[in-house]
């Protein structure tokens, strides 16, 4: 398989299939389990980030964000389109990358009642979509092939 044919198979909704999901007291330990820092680079947007490398478990930490783009819901911050989900007060999600370059989850006090989880009938968009073109594209203009 090419570079290029490897690529645009983990560009379609299913990217990060493998990884099943956590139920929510799975999902609870893991935000207990793990050091969440606070984000001093967007002070006027207040939220905490725990990163892959500092994380308890690689596992979970791929789990959590399967959850998330499995059982979160959409909302607009500013322009750009986020999968969020809603723990114990908390409003979690991912920057929206494929799941192979997810390297934080971040997570913001609510300023409202919880959103129920629920299965997402909206299959994930990598922000902004990725799309074949765009991938054979960027694998052109490579220097390395």
């Amino acid at each position: 398989m090419t570079a290029v044919a490897t690529i645009a198979a983990r560009c379609d909704a299913q990217d990060g299939s493998e990884w099943e999901s956590m139920a929510v007291p799975e999902l609870s330990a893991f935000v207990e389990r793990n050091a969440w820092s606070f984000a001093r680079t967007m002070p006027k947007h207040p939220h905490e980030y725990v990163l892959l490398w500092k994380c308890s478990s690689e596992r979970d930490f791929f789990r959590f964000a399967m959850t998330i783009r499995r059982y979160g819901y959409d909302e607009n911050f500013f322009t750009k389109r986020i999968r969020y989900m809603d723990l114990c007060g908390r409003r979690y999600w991912t920057m929206g990358d494929l799941l192979e370059t997810t390297w934080v989850l971040n997570r913001a006090t609510n300023k409202g009642p919880d959103v129920p989880m629920a299965p997402n009938p909206t299959p994930f968009q990598t922000n902004p979509p990725v799309s074949l073109n765009t991938v054979v594209q960027v694998a052109n203009s490579s220097p390395v092939r």
